[in-house]
């Protein structure tokens, strides 16, 4: 039943080896754009593991995920300015508060320094981390990194009749609640509604052409492509790995960061060493709300 239902079962041994020996690794858009929302060093460590040689090999991007991640990544920059802008804000009102000798509550005179002190500490750190923020609006290394890792390595784009035709199986997928896409059902604009089953499709289309294995690495840890138990996901849908099976006859699996890591580690793809330099908790979880424009991030990083 395992060759017919493929979904149902763990990959090991020979099968484990063959999906890492023949497969394509497939970053999405959630995972590009959630390094831009964690500590700098830890996205940098991220990347530099990207960059080893036996990884980039088999780096590829479907063309809709490329188009995601740029019309979002300034976007994603300027909601992490303005979230230095409220930390500020924030952080006087409490300065002006603990100042005032009219407002209650009145505080030892040494712990009031103390605050005051670490207060205008961070202050400061948020005018450089808004600087920085600022910079990498312009121009900035993590972005020109992420564009040289997929140079020659995007996805041929869909023409116009073609995303309709997607349009209309999307919307009947959603109905049926078909993984993986049902569940940004909630979006106006249909390339972003239908964005999931567009890269779905893209990524059935690249296997049937280069009759390799697909592996997906995503931030966007929802039911549509994983089991999730206690927040965390645990392993691919079986539906989607059935379907690509059926539709590409080949592998597909998808992975958070951190399990994507600790696989590249089992198939030899990365030292125990390097694994270590990113943070056994590093957990980023990306998505986009459904007014189209809001981000929404977590990260768990430790770095």
């Amino acid at each position: 039943m395992n060759k017919f239902f493929p979904g149902y079962y763990p990959l090991e041994g020979e099968k484990a080896n063959e999906l890492w020996e023949n497969g394509v690794i497939m970053l999405d858009s959630s995972l590009l754009l959630g390094l831009f929302c964690i500590r700098q060093e830890t996205a940098a460590n991220i990347l530099t593991i990207f960059e080893k040689q036996a990884i980039r090999e088999k780096l590829w991007i479907t063309y809709d995920s490329a188009w995601h991640y740029h019309k979002f990544v300034n976007e994603v920059i300027l909601r992490q300015i303005e979230s230095v802008g409220k930390m500020k804000y924030l952080l006087n009102q409490a300065l002006n508060l603990s100042k005032s000798e009219t407002s209650y509550p009145y505080f030892n005179p040494d712990i009031l320094t103390s605050f005051q002190d670490i207060a205008n500490a961070l202050n400061a750190e948020c005018d450089v981390q808004k600087n920085t923020q600022r910079e990498m609006l312009y121009c900035h290394e993590l972005k020109n990194r992420i564009d040289r890792l997929f140079s020659d390595h995007v996805g041929t784009p869909y023409e116009p009749a073609e995303l309709d035709e997607l349009y209309k199986q999307g919307e009947m997928r959603c109905v049926k609640l078909i993984p993986p896409g049902y569940t940004t059902s909630q979006y106006e604009d249909k390339r972003l509604r239908y964005h999931d089953f567009i890269v779905w499709q893209q990524m059935i289309k690249h296997a049937m052409t280069t009759h390799k294995n697909i592996i997906m690495c995503t931030a966007r840890l929802s039911d549509d492509w994983f089991y999730i138990i206690d927040g965390d996901p645990v392993i691919s849908n079986s539906q989607i790995v059935n379907e690509f099976q059926e539709e590409a006859h080949q592998a597909f699996r998808c992975y958070s960061l951190k399990i994507f890591l600790n696989e590249c580690c089992e198939h030899n793809l990365l030292t125990r060493e390097e694994r270590e330099r990113i943070s056994e908790n590093v957990n980023i979880r990306f998505d986009v709300s459904s007014n189209d424009s809001m981000i929404t991030t977590q990260n768990n990083s430790q770095s």
